[in-house]
């Protein structure tokens, strides 16, 4: 591992014996090694004014107000800068006097702004928040080592976590719920989840004391918000979709309800009844005796062995919808040992029903 030095102090050194691409390479790795980047940052931006490469050193005073929004020193340095670029642009770059250290405000009171020769005493510089880290880290696997900037360091948490879920499931399966594993792999589960939060902690504290390199948060610190946002959508769809269907569902079914009770009678067995005695040896008399569905019943056929032998109908100019109950009719028995009586009930939804059989 490259050694990480004092580059903040060599760039300083560096600085002042004028070797000023030296010092932008010191300033580079001072930052790349959180060594008082936000310092680093702005001498950065000095030297690059001193060399008159005045973008770059706008790019770095930028960038230390980004870090801390109230770095005077910058403020004035970048107000300086701007107005070297204007005076040149104006006048010419010959006309244009060597940088100097010492810088003016624009309500023309003088500022100094100090030379980069005092190393600044190190200290904790609140660069990443702990607790955000352990806050998203206890909402995803790597999230705060993402936050903190340490993308392999993320990823192989959410690969641990990935691991264990699908070797528990697939272990639960095959062990058909043996509660053992289910525990182990909980008290597993939950110390990765710990030690995921206590990791993302102790790494926001180590770049705030300069222990650890930081630039930026990694790109797979978005991952998170973007499957959240995906489930949300998802969520959102599915519930739309479960809506329409289940709509489409109840008009079906209100439909089909509305067409079986429409044809319920057509489907179940009518409730009406009809005797048949003999009065004599020569004659049968059937009789219908009405019942829950007389109002449906429309006439009679009657047969005798097979053969048919009369009926009953509603009687032509009455007026009635259904057969009168009581109505009888009075067939020949031919056969004197045995007569198979057979009545069949014909109904206003169209069906038709045996309402007696019988041998007399």
């Amino acid at each position: 591992m490259e050694d990480s030095g004092n580059f903040f102090s060599q760039g300083v050194t560096l600085f002042e014996n004028q070797n000023y691409p030296g010092a932008i390479a010191a300033f580079d790795k001072a930052i790349e090694f959180n060594q008082f980047p936000i310092d680093a940052w702005f001498n950065r931006g000095l030297v690059y004014a001193e060399m008159g490469q005045f973008k770059k050193a706008l790019d770095s005073f930028d960038q230390t107000l980004e870090h801390d929004p109230g770095y005077e020193n910058a403020k004035i340095a970048r107000t300086m800068v701007l107005e070297r670029i204007k005076k040149m642009l104006d006048t010419g770059p010959d006309t244009v006097a060597a940088p100097q250290r010492t810088y003016v405000t624009s309500s023309a009171v003088p500022v100094t702004v100090p030379t980069p020769g005092t190393v600044p005493t190190p200290g904790t510089v609140p660069i990443r928040s702990p607790l955000l880290a352990v806050l998203f880290s206890f909402f995803f696997p790597g999230w705060g080592q993402w936050y903190n900037g340490r993308r392999w360091d993320g990823l192989l948490f959410l690969g641990a976590a990935f691991l264990l879920g699908i070797t528990d499931l697939v272990l639960t399966i095959l062990l058909k719920f043996n509660h053992l594993v289910s525990a182990v792999f909980l008290i597993l589960g939950l110390g990765l989840w710990i030690f995921g939060m206590y990791n993302a902690y102790t790494i926001a504290e180590k770049i705030n004391r300069g222990e650890i390199g930081f630039t930026r948060k990694s790109r797979l610190f978005w991952l998170p918000i973007a499957v959240l946002v995906a489930m949300i959508v998802l969520l959102i769809a599915s519930f739309a979709v479960a809506a329409l269907v289940f709509g489409m569902a109840g008009n079906v079914a209100h439909t089909n309800g509305n067409s079986f009770a429409a044809n319920e009678n057509a489907f179940s067995t009518k409730v009406v009844a009809v005797t048949a005695n003999r009065p004599d040896a020569d004659h049968i008399v059937v009789t219908y005796q009405g019942g829950q569905d007389a109002a449906y019943l429309q006439s009679i056929t009657i047969s005798d062995n097979g053969v048919n032998a009369g009926g009953m109908n509603i009687p032509a100019g009455s007026g009635l919808t259904a057969l009168p109950v009581g109505i009888n009719a009075t067939i020949a028995a031919p056969y004197s040992t045995s007569n198979h009586i057979n009545v069949v009930g014909h109904f206003s939804d169209g069906t038709t029903q045996v309402l007696l059989d019988i041998t007399m």
